[in-house]
């Protein structure tokens, strides 16, 4: 093919060769070689002859009424479903989710607020919130419609619906979960970080986990994927590239604070105003829960090799969103001043997402937004590595990445609908 000629992409094409169609068929022009491999989107793709496959009928459920111009434009919106929407991950989808070009939520699930409108549960909404709350027995039907289903369900609750709901739960085509349900391949960490077996320990290997930056290709070709935790997220994207390049040596020594949204809308007595407010709360000191899926992460991209334990102390800061993690490592050998810098800014400044600094970053500076900052500063004096990294706990922290990694997963443009102008003041 040659010469102009046009031609649709028609799904994604793994590292393993295995060719997985894709719902949005995207228009191509310009000179382009049948057969030939390349990335776009990031995700590796295929290219095809459009009129041999239309003749073929490949295309003619996906191409009624479309128009393409010369770039890329999809046929039809996709129905996404939000399972838990009545929590405070599931307003900021639907908040996110209104702008997204392509995405339109179809069905919103939840349980203690069944027959609720999201707009009265959230007048933040506004008029996005005009759809009512069903209860997952009433939304089978639709829920299997959907082309992508978001599980904002509160943790431990996903894999338990999956006995309850099997047929419904196996058969929803793609499902991002938010929570920690399925972020460890081994279900033995589920005792040692969670303090119970996992319900259906069958299903980890069904699941990808992500940090969209470091999970693109496997994201692309997954139906189910577990969303990274929100200081797990911002611990990642901050050791990641020391980790890779053999930087640091010995323990990572992390401390995360959070934001009281990061504790959901539960009632606790420490989130009272008159407790939280002028108050600092420190808990699970060294022994917190991201710090399982934290060294998972680090395994996948050393070959197996952790450097050291992973340990994150958490803090409650009186601030309802943002979300900042420190994290101190011993420097290698090869480590030096330059050297880290590089690694940095080898691994992000292409990115779309992530910022990195020459000074401290702050919360504010993320607030609403889906980016995270990074800032690192070697001391030769002690040998040690300091990270700093600050994302918005609700956004990139949750359900960003996960609109982030849907939009991976539809072999869409990854920064749809997600804002990177933060909220000031």
């Amino acid at each position: 093919m040659g010469g102009g000629r046009e031609a649709g992409i028609v799904g994604v094409l793994s590292q393993e060769g295995h060719f997985h169609p894709s719902p949005l068929p995207v228009i191509l022009t310009g000179a382009v070689e049948e057969g030939k491999r390349f990335f776009w989107r990031s995700s590796a793709v295929r290219v095809v002859d459009v009129n041999s496959q239309l003749e073929n009928g490949c295309f003619s459920s996906h191409l009624t009424s479309a128009r393409f111009f010369g770039g890329e434009k999809v046929a039809r919106s996709l129905k996404v479903g939000i399972l838990g929407a009545s929590g405070y991950t599931g307003c900021e989808l639907l908040r996110l989710l209104s702008n997204h070009p392509h995405m339109e939520v179809s069905v919103v699930v939840g349980r203690s607020d069944a027959g609720k409108v999201m707009n009265e549960i959230f007048p933040s909404l506004g008029g996005v919130g005009s759809l009512t709350v069903s209860a997952i027995e009433d939304a089978r039907e639709d829920l299997l419609g959907c082309d992508l289903v978001f599980s904002a369900l509160p943790h431990g609750q996903l894999a338990t619906l999956f006995s309850e709901e099997p047929e419904t739960l196996t058969g929803i085509e793609r499902l991002v979960d938010l929570a920690s349900d399925f972020r460890l391949r081994d279900a033995r960490g589920y005792l040692q970080w969670y303090g119970s077996p996992h319900p259906c320990p069958e299903r980890l290997s069904e699941w990808v986990y992500s940090v969209p930056e470091w999970s693109r290709e496997a994201v692309a070709v997954s139906r189910r994927v577990a969303n990274a935790g929100c200081f797990a997220t911002a611990y990642i994207l901050g050791v990641a590239p020391l980790v890779r390049e053999g930087l640091v040596e010995g323990p990572l020594s992390g401390v995360g604070i959070s934001g009281s949204s990061g504790a959901g809308k539960g009632l606790s007595p420490r989130l009272h105003l008159s407790h939280l407010h002028e108050d600092i709360v420190t808990y699970r000191v060294g022994g917190h829960q991201h710090g399982g899926e934290i060294e998972q992460f680090v395994r996948s991209i050393t070959g197996g090799h952790l450097p050291g334990p992973v340990s994150l102390s958490t803090v409650l800061a009186p601030m309802s969103r943002g979300l900042q993690v420190i994290v101190t490592a011993c420097a290698s050998a090869r480590a030096g001043a330059a050297i880290v810098k590089h690694a940095f800014r080898a691994a992000y400044d292409r990115e779309p997402f992530v910022i990195v600094r020459d000074t401290s970053p702050e919360t504010k500076h993320v607030r609403g937004a889906h980016r995270a900052e990074i800032f690192s500063q070697f001391d030769d004096r002690t040998g040690l590595i300091t990270v700093v990294t600050v994302i918005d706990n609700l956004v990139k922290g949750a359900a960003g990445s996960a609109i982030q990694n849907a939009n991976l997963m539809l072999g869409l443009d990854e920064q749809l609908g997600l804002p990177t102008v933060a909220m000031y003041p």
